[in-house]
């Protein structure tokens, strides 16, 4: 699926995944006192398709991680 789409199709769902990984990051400041920024976050959850991508192929993962990508274009580009 194209990412772009993925992500406008999960938005409606999710709200906006720039403000979704604004909010993870202040989430993790404040239940554990580190700062990472949404970067950061979006790369974990890459990494995690990565990972599980080379576990076992799944179309889901790398559909997922083509969006991650588009997300954490858009993070830099805020």
């Amino acid at each position: 699926m194209d990412p772009k789409k993925l992500i406008l199709s999960r938005m409606g769902d999710y709200g906006h995944p720039v403000s979704t990984f604004n909010a993870v990051s202040d989430l993790i400041k404040e239940r554990w006192g580190i700062h990472i920024p949404p970067l950061t976050c979006v790369r974990v959850l890459q990494s995690v398709k990565i990972i599980r991508e080379r576990y076992k192929h799944n179309q889901d993962n790398l559909d997922d991680l083509a969006a991650y990508k588009e997300i954490e274009h858009m993070i830099k580009n805020q």
